[in-house]
């Protein structure tokens, strides 16, 4: 019982990037979909339990995501979803993400 939420998140992830369309700001990165399926295209999720990514600070996003492909963050999800990310792949989601503006109610 306890894989099956795991495996839900998966499916609508793959469903998302399906149909998930990506203004990018002229950022050419593939992995940026996989990010906004879950993430919003803009950093601000529409999920209350997904965090917001716009507007967090670069070295931030940088740690967190190297924590989570290290295991020294523990999330099996992001974990699965950053296993294949470079460096250079961090630095430039983190740069995207970062200059994003938060919205303001």
């Amino acid at each position: 019982m306890q894989g099956k939420p795991i495996k839900y998140i998966f499916a609508a992830s793959a469903l998302l990037l399906s149909s998930v369309a990506v203004a990018t700001d002229g950022v050419n990165h593939p992995k940026l979909t996989l990010c906004a399926s879950c993430h919003g295209a803009s950093g601000i999720s529409a999920v209350p339990l997904i965090p917001n990514l716009a507007g967090q600070k670069k070295d931030y996003i940088i740690k967190a995501l190297s924590d989570f492909r290290s295991g020294d963050r523990n999330n099996t999800v992001m974990k699965k979803i950053v296993e294949g990310l470079s460096e250079d792949d961090i630095a430039e989601l983190a740069t995207y993400f970062s200059s994003k503006k938060v919205a303001v109610d």
